[in-house]
């Protein structure tokens, strides 16, 4: 009896020795060979475990069922968490976005429609090197966002719910005379649409999300020019809508000069803004038709840029069509 337990106390102890040197072999390993990460040794998001192997640098999860998330990890022995930091946003604009950072084991809130993109620095004691990390997340199901768009006009970017920082494999569109798409990047929000004729076209965009493809695709409508937009004055010159359908670019000689401008039939002025662009963000107001408008002559607040002012008038139609104009604007005295 009290051989089989000396027998039982040694197999426990190489079993737990075993078990220490497959631990330390495996955090070797990944370190070696690229599999893995260097510094997180146990990630979980929402509950599930995410397999560091498979996904070492990012990792997503883009039809979460829950409106908040729980983010748990651990590091490896002699590394230290720099900082974890989550960015939520609604669509492609930073207007809304929220920052803020996390503790582990906290939550973060999914707006409808919205992602959070959760971001981990990592450092060793030595501060010799360091590592990042980061999370995808996204309530709901992910899809491309049709759109109206007006023939002529400027490259859009893509739009969509849930996909803007997902790598695209290839992009195309149905009808290249219709609508064009170009991709300066790898990921979705690198990716533009150019409206060249009236008509109509289904755009289908292949994604690698967690290293496998899916396919999304919305259809997108381009109309013809709809002139909605009568009249511009600046004091009392007309600018050209025929040369300058979308928007106009004016040279002045004054500080301060008046803006007026007319719908067409069928068309209301649905908001108009004035903003002027600097280094730290913009100052922007609500602008009323036939308001004195200051435009600038200086630079920035850091003496690197010239200063505009940006006049944008937004019109609508009963179609709950819209159609918007951009007025840039700067004094040259000399």
């Amino acid at each position: 009896m009290k051989n089989a337990k000396k027998l039982l106390s040694t197999l426990l102890a190489l079993l737990l020795v075993f078990s220490a040197l497959s631990t330390g072999m495996t955090a070797l390993a990944a370190e070696e060979d690229g599999s893995g990460s260097n510094a997180i040794a146990n990630l979980t998001v929402g509950g599930k475990t995410v397999d560091l192997a498979a996904f070492p640098k990012e990792y997503s999860e883009l039809n979460c069922n829950k409106k908040s998330v729980k983010i748990q990890w651990s590091l490896w022995e002699g590394w230290k968490l720099v900082t974890a930091w989550a960015n939520v946003r609604v669509g492609d604009s930073v207007v809304g976005e929220e920052a803020y950072e996390i503790t582990n084991g906290g939550s973060v809130k999914l707006p409808k429609g919205g992602y959070a993109t959760i971001h981990f620095l990592a450092r060793t004691d030595s501060e010799d090197d360091e590592e990042s990390y980061d999370i995808y997340l996204h309530y709901g199901k992910p899809k491309l966002l049709p759109e109206k768009m007006v023939a002529g006009s400027a490259p859009v970017p893509v739009k969509s719910e849930g996909l803007e920082k997902q790598k695209v494999v290839s992009i195309k569109s149905s009808n290249t005379k219709v609508l064009g798409v170009t991709k300066s990047g790898k990921y979705l929000n690198n990716c533009k649409l150019k409206p060249k004729k009236a008509g109509k076209s289904t755009v289908t965009a292949t994604m690698l999300i967690n290293g496998k493809k899916q396919k999304f695709k919305a259809t997108y409508v381009v109309k013809k020019y709809p002139n909605a937009l009568k009249e511009l004055k600046v004091d009392s010159t007309k600018v050209n809508l025929k040369k300058n359908k979308f928007n106009a670019t004016l040279k002045l000689k004054k500080n301060k000069v008046k803006v007026t401008f007319k719908a067409a039939k069928g068309w209301k002025v649905k908001k108009c803004t004035c903003t002027y662009l600097d280094t730290y963000g913009d100052d922007r107001y609500t602008f009323k038709n036939g308001e004195t408008v200051y435009v600038p002559s200086g630079m920035d607040s850091e003496g690197e840029y010239p200063d505009w002012a940006f006049v944008t008038i937004v019109l609508t139609n009963k179609k709950k069509d819209t159609f918007t104009y951009e007025l840039k604007m700067r004094c040259f005295k000399d």
